[in-house]
């Protein structure tokens, strides 16, 4: 594990689940013995540039050789998650949509992102995410639980089963997304439709990828269906005509930090465009962004004249809804990815309902109608013995045949009945049924 690798893990928030301060201590000690040893680091580059330098000085051949080779990146490892001690995890935040925030958050979906390019996990010769085992995507939501620990972004504490819940299908639709990402650039390294299905495999260099599994992925890349899907795709690729700018940063780290550059005060999804849209010299994307924008600023300005602007805490009426329309069924535009349904009535500071929640009215429910079964009831049947009520399904029955159109009349004549001290006279006389 390189120094530099260290040096970005150390700026990850990663908690000890290990109570036992012994075991904590070893990697406290684990953790820090890179940073403890500088010089040593600086000795062994000293070495290694004397060694490329060569006698007295001359370059060496190797040296050249260096030179003239082009620098790259690489493919992304994630060495320093994967090699982390027992009983360490890095801690993630998830906001009220249930949506990674922060630096951790980047190193989760690239964590992903090497999980799911491994062929004993994730194997690419299944044509679509709906036909990958569910033990396939267990045995990874096991492997992320053992390396990352969730909390809500306001909270200190650890997630409850319910939130667990929802973090899980984030992450799992973020490996379908990663997934597929890993097929399309294998398509795009290696697919020429001139070829055989073995020159394209063996095309391939990348030594992470499952030959067998490749050789089953081209040849449905060559089939009749395949070409349709990637022609279908093409043209509505070619219809975004309003790319972001962003890079390799979410929108809810977006979102974050402008939260955060404005003193606490959540940006709506008007500002969130404006943001994505614009280049660091100031400068809009292209033209047809710049024409959203203009329209943007002006709703922004009619509404401080008129003195009604206000936060946009609906997705059905703000002010980006007001230039681009209403969203469609399960998609909500510059907030990220939304593992909810979006209502039309509920935005950002209003998620949905958890399980907890419906089963809290559930029970309350439950104790009110056997509230009424055991008050009402009885108190039902004294006031009218000429009426047959065997139980609480019989007596509602009544009451909605009898309730007026009106939610007023109906409210007066559940209050009647609840009351019969007072208003025996209204139940007794059938003027009032």
């Amino acid at each position: 594990m390189t120094l530099n690798n260290m040096t970005k893990r150390r700026r990850l928030n990663i908690v000890s689940t290990i109570r036992n301060s012994e075991s904590h201590s070893e990697g406290e000690e684990q953790q820090a013995t890179p940073a403890q040893h500088p010089e040593q680091s600086q000795e062994q580059q000293s070495q290694q540039s004397e060694d490329v330098r060569g006698v007295g000085g001359e370059p060496s051949q190797l040296s050249s050789q260096n030179t003239n080779r082009k620098k790259v990146r690489g493919a992304t490892l994630m060495p320093d998650i994967w090699e982390l001690p027992e009983g360490q995890r890095v801690n993630v935040k998830f906001n009220n949509l249930y949506q990674p925030v922060g630096e951790e958050s980047t190193c989760l979906g690239r964590f992903i992102g090497t999980m799911v390019r491994k062929a004993e996990f994730a194997p690419i010769s299944r044509l679509n995410w709906h036909e990958m085992p569910n033990s396939k995507k267990e045995e990874m939501w096991s492997t992320i639980e053992l390396k990352f620990q969730f909390q809500l972004f306001d909270s200190e504490e650890v997630i409850d089963e319910a939130t667990l819940k929802r973090v899980k299908k984030w992450v799992l639709s973020y490996m379908n997304t990663k997934w597929r990402q890993c097929k399309n650039e294998l398509k795009s390294q290696i697919f020429d439709e001139n070829q055989t299905v073995e020159q394209m495999v063996r095309n391939c260099k990348d030594s992470r990828v499952n030959k067998e599994q490749l050789k089953t992925l081209v040849e449905y890349w060559l089939s009749s269906k395949s070409m349709e899907q990637s022609a279908t795709n093409r043209l509505n690729r070619s219809k975004l005509d309003e790319p972001h700018c962003t890079g390799t940063r979410s929108f809810p780290r977006i979102f974050e930090d402008m939260t955060a550059e404005s003193s606490g005060i959540p940006p709506s999804r008007a500002d969130v465009y404006v943001r994505t849209r614009t280049r660091k010299n100031g400068s809009i994307v292209n033209s047809a962004a710049a024409v959203v924008v203009e329209r943007i600023q002006e709703k922004i300005n009619e509404g401080t004249s008129s003195g009604n602007l206000s936060q946009a805490t609906s997705w059905s009426n703000d002010v980006f809804a007001q230039v681009k329309g209403p969203e469609r069924k399960w998609r909500v535009r510059c907030v990220g990815a939304v593992q909810t349904r979006p209502s039309q009535e509920s935005g950002p500071s209003q998620p949905v309902q958890n399980t907890e929640e419906v089963e809290g009215l559930k029970a309350k429910l439950a104790a009110f109608e056997k509230l009424l079964e055991t008050c009402l009831l009885p108190i039902y049947r004294q006031q009218r013995p000429d009426l047959h009520v065997p139980d609480m399904n019989a007596l509602l029955q009544i009451v909605d045949t009898q309730a007026a159109p009106d939610a007023g009349s109906a409210t007066a004549a559940v209050n009647s009945r609840s009351m019969p001290s007072e208003n025996q006279h209204n139940i007794d006389d059938p003027s009032t049924q």
